[in-house]
């Protein structure tokens, strides 16, 4: 979760605003850029998470390709403001490149940006790629994203990734993939840095919202299909010269395989010294994936720190207590009035 003010002075805010800065390689073009209709948006769906959309005064219509809002790779700083009792409180939101045309209105240039992972995109590999022999989750990593510095949060825990995996020419798709096999989240902070961490339960939450305080509404939605079985295969043959196998499964209603059908989730763990690593691979990913009991999405009035991978505590205004991990938001900081919407994926435990 970002740094900035927390919910006791979010409740007291007399205004919330936008400060954009904008830099072309190590120059600076302009700053306290005027800005309205400014909405970050980010999901955990896409392989680029995180998108900014806002409008500036026609003054920064682009006249050139060194214009500080076209996009020859200009990248923009995003803050939010909260004014709260004549007290200003910075969260610094993160950095954008500027991707899309620019787009003359009457109400001024309309800009968007997709954040720094971008630059992976822009960037595929020449041919598909797999780990080497040995290599390790933040090795692959920085393979995978030399153009942007990476911070593995616990290097105590960096497993050795499986040669069998096969990446696609898509650096941030590949990402993904590989972040969400074992079981870590991703993203760039706003110090410019890619940190990757293990994807954290409902065990302590980031922060608390209740009808007291910043939540608006607590509609409920459905959840994606998981699996009912996971099986993790040992890429090294065992003592007695074949592959450990280690298969669990949670098929208890509503998951049963007469009426759910059978999912599987297949992994190969190429670091198993024994049975045991594998069979405890295997029941860690069953309760990763059991954790996720349903989705929810909530309207809060803005807080400019959460971010995606995030876990919140909700007390809707059903009276429940929810606990899930923040897959997407929309979140409009210069836009009065508008509430933002926070998606969840609800956790177990």
């Amino acid at each position: 979760m970002r740094t900035g003010a927390d919910v006791y002075v979010l409740t007291r805010a007399d205004r919330v605003f936008a400060r954009v800065n904008s830099m072309r390689g190590g120059t600076v073009l302009a700053t306290d850029i005027p800005v309205s209709g400014l909405v970050v948006e980010a999901s955990v769906d896409r392989d680029v998470p995180e998108r900014v959309e806002f409008v500036a005064p026609l003054e920064f219509v682009p006249d050139s390709p060194y214009a500080p809002l076209n996009n020859y790779g200009q990248r923009v700083q995003v803050v939010a403001v909260v004014s709260a009792g004549g007290v200003e409180y910075e969260t610094e939101i993160g950095w954008f490149v500027l991707t899309d045309p620019f787009e003359e209105r009457k109400e001024g240039v309309r800009v968007t940006g997709m954040g720094l992972l971008q630059v992976l995109d822009d960037a595929p590999l020449s041919f598909p790629l797999s780990p080497n022999r040995g290599e390790r989750l933040w090795d692959a990593v920085k393979r995978l994203s030399p153009f942007i510095p990476s911070v593995l949060e616990d290097e105590s825990d960096n497993p050795v990734v499986s040669v069998d995996t096969q990446w696609g020419v898509s650096r941030s798709a590949s990402l993904r993939e590989l972040c969400a096999a074992y079981g870590f989240d991703y993203a760039v902070r706003p110090d410019g840095y890619l940190h990757v961490w293990r994807r954290r339960t409902a065990g302590s939450p980031d922060a608390f919202y209740s009808g007291r305080d910043l939540l608006v509404e607590s509609p409920r939605r459905g959840v994606e299909r998981r699996p009912n079985r996971w099986v993790v295969v040992s890429q090294k043959d065992g003592k007695d010269g074949h592959r450990w196998v280690s298969e669990v499964s949670d098929v208890a209603p509503p998951y049963d395989v007469a009426g759910y059908g059978l999912v599987v989730d297949r992994r190969e763990l190429s670091d198993a010294k024994t049975f045991g690593d594998v069979q405890a691979a295997a029941d860690r990913n069953m309760r990763n994936g059991v954790s996720v009991a349903s989705a929810r999405r909530f309207e809060i009035v803005c807080d400019p720190r959460i971010e995606v991978g995030d876990v919140v505590s909700v007390e809707t205004l059903q009276g429940e207590t929810v606990v899930g991990r923040v897959r997407a938001y929309s979140m409009p900081i210069s836009e009065p009035g508008k509430t933002m919407r926070v998606d969840v994926e609800v956790l177990a435990w």
